[in-house]
């Protein structure tokens, strides 16, 4: 591989396509965590409230 090959990297369209591939995976990933951190509030929530309502029940 020559330097200006190198060089001429950054214009290939190939190069291009994968950044938008990164994008649109780091979107999808970003996504996903934000649903994965709703369903562990909602769970940790009902927990809380689940062990609450079993100490109102015993004491």
């Amino acid at each position: 591989m020559k330097w200006s090959d190198l060089r001429n990297m950054g214009n290939r369209p190939e190069k291009r396509r994968y950044h938008d591939d990164m994008d649109e995976y780091m979107a999808r990933e970003k996504r996903k965590t934000r649903w994965l951190s709703v369903a562990f509030a909602i769970i940790i929530f009902a927990t809380l409230f689940a062990i609450e309502s079993l100490f109102d029940h015993l004491f």
